[in-house]
């Protein structure tokens, strides 16, 4: 239970990052402190509770996002089914998701969680920021400059390696 609370205000940022503010966030949260409790056996370091409880929380997150919303439209009249532009939409949406998460897989945990901050949570000052992560300011900064310029290498580069896929299939 300390663990999880030493790391609550860390997780609630990268929720919010993730699935936005409100219940869905929270829930998230709360979802991840019980994979965790369940699978605790699992963690052999320690000192890694901070990722791995980050992990969880970011595939809890992911299927969050996959699963359809339940909606309620009273009085909406009856919508054609989506033609071929929604589908490709929602396919090129898809697939820009996936690259950017990918690419953001790729960065450490510390410069990854600079980024989900500061473009994916409330808490995009540099100060709350620093207050979030434990460090300083001026860390801060470093890291997201670090981090905006792996997120450049490696979109480069899996842009070009997703381009070669997709060729090599439609031959």
């Amino acid at each position: 239970g300390a663990l999880l609370e030493r790391h609550r205000a860390r997780l609630h940022a990268i929720a919010v990052g993730v699935v936005g503010h409100g219940p869905a966030a929270e829930d998230a949260v709360q979802e991840t402190f019980l994979i965790a409790l369940r699978r605790i056996g699992e963690l052999r370091d320690p000192a890694a509770a901070r990722a791995w409880l980050a992990a969880i929380l970011v595939n809890v997150c992911r299927g969050e996002l996959r699963r359809p919303a339940a909606r309620v439209e009273v009085g909406v009249e009856q919508r054609e089914p989506p033609g071929p532009d929604t589908a490709a939409r929602a396919i090129d949406d898809g697939a820009l998701r996936d690259w950017v998460w990918t690419a953001l897989e790729r960065l450490s945990e510390p410069l990854r969680l600079v980024v989900m901050l500061r473009y994916f949570s409330g808490a995009s000052s540099y100060e709350a920021m620093a207050e979030v992560c434990g460090v300083p300011v001026g860390t801060v900064r470093s890291r997201l400059s670090a981090a905006k310029a792996k997120l450049a290498e490696e979109l480069l580069e899996t842009a070009a390696a997703a381009h070669d896929e997709a060729d090599a299939r439609w031959r």
